[in-house]
């Protein structure tokens, strides 16, 4: 005798009831009405055609030039509140175990936006956090994927992204070091060609030596006294 398994019309694991809840998890990751511009991360910037599997420092099995996708995609994200934050006062005072991470929800339906699944090294750039014209990014350092399965949804760890070299393609706001430096230098230089010798410009006024040499390091001492220190070094002054 062949028993046959009766298949029930209505399930939690039906198509239709998993479409439903598909569809209500993806309205409640955008109930946060918050969205997040993610700049794919694409692969080693020395290849030619860079992969999200290249290696460029084997010895550490990372990639320090990376190369970015040059438009961010759009999609929803659910924002985690920050967890209540813990202390630790066993050594060294207040230590914060928790630190600067911060946890997104990307649900599944946004691969089919970004193209493939958002993974470590991708970068996300929240407008809800910006302030004072300073953009909000951060980089994703941890994916967890297992609530996909029941719940429709990454888990993803992240850290604010800072002026670091694998980020050089993302158009964070970076420091004004550079540009004050190179000012800095411009300025000192216009002030060499003005004042060309010795801090004082000579074009406008007659030097009383003639065998002056315009090269020559300015010494604050005396003739006579260069003259007796080197004719007797002993000579207290």
């Amino acid at each position: 005798m062949v028993w046959s398994v009766k298949r029930p019309k209505v399930g939690v694991y039906g198509n239709k009831t998993r479409s439903l809840q598909s569809r209500l998890a993806y309205e409640k990751v955008s109930l946060t009405w918050k969205t997040a511009f993610v700049w794919l991360y694409l692969g080693s910037r020395e290849n030619a055609t860079p992969t999200t599997s290249d290696v460029q420092v084997t010895a550490f099995m990372e990639v320090p030039d990376r190369a970015y996708a040059s438009t961010p995609v759009e999609i929803n994200i659910w924002n985690e509140e920050n967890p209540e934050q813990s202390v630790d006062l066993s050594q060294f005072g207040i230590m914060n175990p928790i630190g600067d991470e911060k946890l997104f929800r990307v649900h599944v339906n946004s691969y089919d936006q970004l193209g493939r699944v958002i993974r470590t090294g991708d970068v996300i750039e929240m407008p809800f956090f910006s302030l004072g014209g300073k953009r909000a990014f951060w980089e994703i350092i941890d994916v967890d994927r297992e609530q996909e399965y029941e719940k429709y949804y990454s888990i993803l760890k992240a850290i604010p992204l800072d002026n670091k070299r694998e980020a050089n393609e993302i158009p964070i706001n970076r420091d004004n070091g550079g540009i004050l430096g190179a000012y800095t230098d411009q300025v000192d230089t216009e002030g060499d060609d003005a004042v060309p010798y010795n801090g004082v410009d000579t074009d406008d006024v007659t030097v009383d030596d003639p065998n002056t040499d315009m090269t020559d390091e300015f010494d604050p001492r005396d003739e006579d006294t260069k003259k007796s220190f080197l004719d007797d070094p002993t000579k207290t002054f």
